[in-house]
């Protein structure tokens, strides 16, 4: 059995509406209007210099609501936990646990980058149906749209990890180096929902079931 998070912010419980089916639990996010600036989060994010204050915010508020959610799932040592954001889109069946990997960090969605995040050309790769290990030497998973937690030991090798930085940077840009195995299932589970960004109210692409960004 597979315990559902949707992480949504209060302002916005019209968002956590889609998900009609019972199994999904609603999680409180942070919101960035309520981050003060003298929180340890916002000074220790590091974030472009052309960055936005809202935006700057927003980065802390998300990095906190993912945080809070997989100190809750180490907390109550709970298993098959899958995080979503309130956008995220089912379009294929959700896999069998038994048939996943117990000991890593495993995406049901976003989108392919290069490892380094400053190059931006299309990333080519050689994705089967089904369960594939991500090649860290050469791509990245960007988004948090939706991933999956097989055992608590997991999301607290990533607590292990985060609470040993001095510096943080956005939560998807920080799993990418988290010492542990990652893998991500294609074509992907969840898709971006078409919706407006509550953060960058010009954001056009969404991640697709290919994990591109279109």
């Amino acid at each position: 059995m597979i315990t559902k998070f949707v992480i949504n912010l209060n302002r916005s419980q019209e968002r956590f509406e889609k998900y009609f089916d019972d199994s999904y639990i609603r999680w409180e996010a942070t919101d960035f209007k309520d981050l003060q600036i003298d929180h340890y989060v916002y000074k220790k994010m590091i974030s472009y210099y052309n960055l936005n204050e809202n935006e700057h915010r927003a980065k802390c508020a998300c990095f906190l609501s993912h945080y809070h959610l997989l100190k809750h799932i180490v907390k109550n040592k709970l298993n098959n936990c899958l995080i979503l954001e309130d956008d995220a889109q089912l379009v294929r069946h959700l896999p069998n646990p038994a048939d996943l990997p117990t000991d890593a960090l495993i995406y049901f969605g976003g989108f392919f980058h290069h490892k380094l995040m400053t190059n931006n050309k299309k990333v080519v790769h050689e994705s089967k149906e089904g369960v594939n290990k991500l090649d860290k030497s050469k791509m990245r998973v960007l988004m948090t749209v939706s991933y999956f937690i097989p055992r608590y030991q997991v999301a607290q090798k990533i607590i292990d990890y985060i609470e040993s930085l001095n510096r943080y940077r956005a939560i998807d840009v920080i799993l990418y180096s988290v010492p542990i195995d990652t893998y991500y299932v294609y074509p992907s589970v969840y898709i971006e929902r078409c919706l407006e960004s509550q953060i960058r109210k010009n954001k056009k692409k969404h991640s697709t079931e290919l994990y591109e960004w279109k």
